[in-house]
This record gives structure tokens, C-alpha cells and sequence, in this order.
């Protein structure tokens, strides 16, 4: 939520910048003198994104937005490139203005043009009596069984775990020396208090490279979202994992073509196994490659509008931000940045979005194109650089966010050129939903992004083995890709 926060913080500095005409509505408390602007401005005008609603709340002056609102100003009214009211309210801290907007029916999921709520501000200002007390955000309610975070402290680790009992959730926080971490196991929890998984952490970091050789047998897929129970489903019918999720698939390779992080409530526990299997790959020749998508990249660049409110007010209800979660300096944050966005298997390139025709321009190798991204990471956009291993990486053209292959923006021979560059012949991506596993351009890309939230008729991974692709369904059921 860093770029979240520099974008609020500009409107704090210039609290707030209107024409001065509405500067003196605003701050009058003669009723006369709005009439007056009502008359010969109307309710809708708008000056440098406020309204004469926003500008009221935004200076808190409560006894006009009363009269406002009794004349007929609509509280959901929002400016080009501005702000609803109830936004402002947040911003400002303006609590009663703010049950106000909310008694007259103030939109309380309006998102901005960035996709942010009040709750979005609320959160990232630490306004906790606003959240609690206006938009009733208990944190005991909203709170829930998630973790373990470890956050590094030197020679200690600060761990956190949210369970829940009877009386409802439980906080295990307490500081362990890291000698004593590192030998002792580790477990992820479901709702309902019963252990899902142990694991240790990883006692070096596990080598990632960017291409590698085709192995006997291989097994893909993206977009799971948190859905935990989608992921298991389809590790076990797929032979990857056993019962009791342990590594079952040998010298095969996993590939996780990103997006794991938002929308799910089970988001910690998958990254966990993930961890966990990417362990258990390397210690029997196996490869788990786990691809960083455009949700794991928001989460870490500080971007949480798809991230629940289960998470967020998890970190408040322990004083933490959710970026103290996956920061540099935690376990999950600092195993995240090692990861590649590419990988080259054989013939085959993966990725999570795509790659646009922009690359044969680029003529950037994957090993360039997964350390730009990565460095990256903790760059606020203010010193993104505009070149090819900047802006053009993290935006719509980059291979996080394409989605031109979907949309008829590239011709067959542009993807083939495209292909050349990385010395490939298929391309594997997620990102754009699709009803089923399938290809395009006459098999040249294979889509994996299926809606995995529709249930086990919809699950389905991507198999290659011997040169041949096929996709497994969650259900057992199998069809060849062409």
C-alpha cells in the first residue's frame, strides 16, 4: 500500500486544493452564501476533483453538509479523477461527518479509479477508531485463523499465529531465538482448530534458475487465489502429493504460474505448502517452481485491493501493517523475492500473463527479464524507470499483466517471432480466465486460468509427459490438448 499512501499523502500536503470560491462555501457557516453557490453552480460542479459535498467533508464542516443533504446533494457523487465523500471522510479522520454519510446512504464499497475503498484508506492511515467505529469493523469479528508470520529480528524471529477456540480467536505472538526455530516444526491450522500440515523452515535458500531441461513428466497450473482446498485437490489427483501433502512426484516438476496471493480466505496455508514442497521436491531431484503473477507482485509492491479484510485486520488487531507480513524482513516476504516470473522448461515458456510482441524488440533473456522483476519489487513506482526493464515490465505489456493473446492483438507469426526470441516453441500462461485448459494459435499458447471456484468440474491442471499435453480434471477425468 505504499503507492496507496504517496498518492493520500499528496492530498494531505494540499488539504484540501479548491477554487476559492468553494474555499469560502466550505469554510463558512453561512447557510446564505451556500445557497447562493447551489444557485448558480449546482450540487454536480466540480473543482480540481471536489464537488461541494467532498469539499465539505473534506473540511469537516458538518452543519452546511447537514443542509446540503436537506436540499437534495448526493452524498455518492463523485468528481472526475476525485474522491467520493465518504473517501474523504476516512482521509481526515472524520468520524462523525463520516456516520453521517453513512446514515444518508453513502456508497461504503465505492472504489476510487485505483480500486480503493474508505476502508482501503482507513486501513493505511491506521485510523482504527474510524474502521471500529464507523464502519463497525470488530476486530475480534473480522479477525481469523491464519499464519504463522515470522518476522526476522536479528537472532530472533517475532512469530504470529491467529487460532480460534471457543471464545474466539486466539493470538500466539511470542519471540523465538532462530537456533531454536530453525529445528522445530512449524503448522498451518483449518477453521476449525485441526492442524492441516507441519513443516520446517528451509535450512538454505533453494537455488532458482531460469531454464531448465524437460523432465519425464510435468504438471501446471495458476490462479488459485487462496482456495486451498482447489490446490490440494488437484496436487493429489494429479500424483503430486500424498494424503498426509507430502511430495509424492519424484523427479517431476511442479509449475505454479502465479496468482495465489488475494480474493481467498486460505492464502497463508497455500503459500506454506508451497514452501513446504518446494523443500521436499529438491531433496528427491523434484523441481516446484512457483512464478510470481501480478497479485503476488501487488501484494509485495504494497498494492491490496483484492486483498480480504480477514487479513488486513489481522495485522491491525497485532500492530502490524499487512506489509510487516510480507516485507523484506519476513520469512514468507523474503522467500517471495527470490522467485522467478519466467521459466523456460524444455520448449515451453511460462509465464503469468504473457508476452507481448514488445519482446522481440526487447530482446531480453528470461535470466534479465526474472532479476529486473525482482528488483523491482521494493521500488516505489516514483523510481520505476521508464525502460524496458522497468515500466514496460510491471505494466499491460510486461509478462505479468498481458493479455493480448486473448484479445487479437498480435497475429500468429508476431507470437512465433516473439517464441524465437526465448529459443521456444509453446507458451504457458494464466491470467486471463478461460472455461477450460485449452490453446491458441493453432496450439502455440496453452491457457490455464480456469475458474477454479466453480468446483471440481472446472479444476484441471495442465500433464506433459512424453511430449504429449493433457489436461486432468479435480473429478479424474482427462482430454487431450491439441
Amino acid at each position: 500500500m505504499k503507492n496507496l499512501i504517496i498518492q493520500t499523502f499528496i492530498l494531505l500536503i494540499t488539504y484540501p486544493l479548491f477554487s476559492q470560491q468553494l474555499q469560502e462555501v466550505a469554510h463558512s457557516k453561512d447557510i446564505e452564501l451556500m445557497n447562493k453557490f447551489i444557485e448558480t453552480k449546482g450540487f454536480d460542479y466540480c473543482e480540481e476533483g471536489y464537488n461541494l459535498v467532498t469539499a465539505l467533508t473534506a473540511v469537516g464542516n458538518y452543519e452546511l453538509l447537514e443542509e446540503a443533504v436537506e436540499k437534495g446533494a448526493d452524498l455518492n457523487k463523485v468528481c472526475e479523477g476525485g474522491h467520493s465523500a465518504l473517501y474523504y471522510a476516512a482521509l481526515y479522520d472524520k468520524i462523525e461527518i463520516a456516520k453521517f454519510l453513512l446514515a444518508n446512504q453513502a456508497d461504503e464499497d465505492y472504489k476510487d479509479k485505483y480500486g480503493y475503498t474508505a476502508f482501503n484508506i482507513a486501513h493505511a492511515f491506521n485510523h482504527i477508531e474510524f474502521l471500529q467505529k464507523v464502519l463497525n469493523i470488530k476486530m475480534d469479528h473480522y479477525a481469523d485463523v491464519d499464519g504463522p508470520y515470522l518476522l526476522d529480528q536479528g537472532d530472533q524471529f517475532e512469530m504470529i499465529q491467529f487460532q480460534r477456540n471457543d471464545q474466539g480467536i486466539l493470538i500466539d505472538s511470542q519471540t523465538i531465538d532462530k537456533k531454536v526455530i530453525n529445528n522445530m516444526p512449524l503448522s498451518c491450522f483449518d477453521r476449525e482448530g485441526e492442524k492441516l500440515f507441519s513443516f520446517q523452515l528451509h535450512r538454505e535458500k533453494i537455488k532458482v534458475k531460469s531454464t531448465y531441461n524437460l523432465p519425464k513428466k510435468l504438471v501446471a497450473l495458476s490462479d488459485i487465489e487462496g482456495k486451498f482446498e482447489a490446490f490440494i485437490s488437484l496436487l493429489k489427483v494429479s500424483g503430486v502429493i500424498d494424503e498426509s501433502l507430502n511430495w509424492i512426484f519424484g523427479k517431476g516438476h511442479l509449475v505454479l504460474v502465479g496468482d495465489f496471493f488475494d480474493r481467498g480466505e486460505m492464502v497463508t496455508e497455500t503459500l506454506w505448502l508451497i514452501y513446504k514442497l518446494e523443500q521436499e521436491a529438491a531433496e528427491v531431484g523434484g523441481v516446484l517452481h512457483f512464478l510470481l503473477g501480478n497479485h503476488e507482485m501487488m501484494n509485495l509492491r504494497g498494492d491490496w485491493r483484492y486483498v480480504p479484510k480477514k487479513y488486513l485486520i489481522n495485522a491491525q488487531f497485532v500492530g502490524k501493517s499487512y506489509q510487516d507480513f510480507y516485507g523484506p524482513q519476513s520469512v514468507l516476504g523474503a522467500w517471495l523475492r527470490t522467485k522467478n516470473s519466467m521459466v523456460k522448461i524444455g520448449g515451453y515458456v511460462f509465464c503469468h500473463g504473457g508476452l507481448s510482441p514488445d519482446f522481440t524488440i526487447a530482446q531480453m533473456p528470461i535470466s534479465l527479464i526474472n532479476e529486473s522483476l525482482r528488483e523491482l519489487i521494493d521500488k516505489p513506482d516514483n523510481e520505476v524507470p521508464n525502460v524496458f526493464n522497468g515500466e514496460f515490465l510491471l505494466r499491460d505489456y510486461g509478462p505479468l499483466w498481458y493479455r493480448g493473446h486473448f484479445q487479437n492483438a498480435h497475429t500468429k507469426q508476431q507470437l512465433i517471432d516473439v517464441l524465437k526470441v526465448f529459443n521456444a516453441s509453446y507458451l504457458v500462461v494464466g491470467h486471463t480466465p478461460v472455461e477450460k485448459i485449452s490453446t491458441l494459435y493453432d496450439g502455440k499458447i496453452i491457457a490455464l486460468d480456469v475458474p477454479h471456484a466453480k468446483g471440481p468440474t472446472h479444476q484441471a491442471v495442465l500433464v506433459i509427459e512424453k511430449n504429449q499435453m493433457n489436461v486432468l480434471k479435480a473429478d479424474g477425468t482427462t482430454y487431450a490438448l491439441k
